[in-house]
């Protein structure tokens, strides 16, 4: 799939990415709308709620190697991007769709091209590492 990530707004964008039960993030989510209702958020909230296996792929060393050199460089293609990072075309086009996958990047299609985007300047991670089930 093929998307466009819109541009963020304010200097310094923030990725949230969370590990939590999906009870929680619904709640979260929940209380966020309710503040932009009031306007008490700002426009550029980002928030992804990952699976364990989702967390541990996009915290590999690779996986954040790739996002650092799309963030820095920003590849006009896949391509482009693996010659960046000196590794081969075939493993770096299977994390970029990892990480479409998991939806921290994007592809814009241009020309013939898919051009991987990343449009935050910073990840913060958050784990839950309580049990849903015991309270």
């Amino acid at each position: 799939m093929v998307i466009e990530m819109p541009e963020a707004k304010n200097s310094r964008r923030t990725l949230e990415v969370r590990n939590e039960p999906a009870e929680e993030t619904r709640g979260e989510f929940r209380r966020k709308v309710k503040a932009l209702e009031k306007d008490e958020l700002p426009d550029d909230m980002h928030v992804l709620n990952v699976t364990d296996e989702e967390l541990q792929r996009l915290a590999s060393s690779k996986n954040i190697e790739l996002l650092r050199t799309i963030a820095e460089h920003e590849p006009d293609s896949i391509n482009e991007l693996s010659e960046q990072v000196s590794r081969g075309y075939k493993e770096v086009h299977k994390n970029v769709e990892e990480l479409e996958g998991i939806g921290v990047i994007g592809l814009k299609q241009e020309g013939g091209a898919k051009k991987p985007v990343f449009r935050y300047d910073e990840i913060d991670i958050q784990v839950s590492v309580t049990n849903p089930d015991t309270h």
